[in-house]
């Protein structure tokens, strides 16, 4: 009976040991955000920069605030 419970308890702590610990492993998805890293050119500087950082004006893409002034 006890060579039973023991062999019972070394399968139930293999079971957990790799099987339970492999969700947590699974690397997180990226965003949809960080997929799309799309980089484009400033219109004035030449600077390239994301698409979500940009500065856009009648269609034109602006790396900062003073560039798109100028």
């Amino acid at each position: 009976m006890l060579k039973w419970l023991l062999v019972i308890a070394v399968v139930v702590g293999i079971y957990y040991f790799f099987i339970k610990k492999k969700p947590m492993l699974k690397a997180e998805k990226p965003t949809k955000k960080e997929q799309s890293s799309e980089l484009v050119e400033c219109t004035v500087c030449g600077t390239f920069c994301s698409v979500s950082e940009a500065f856009i004006k009648e269609r034109r893409y602006y790396c900062s605030q003073e560039c798109l002034d100028a």
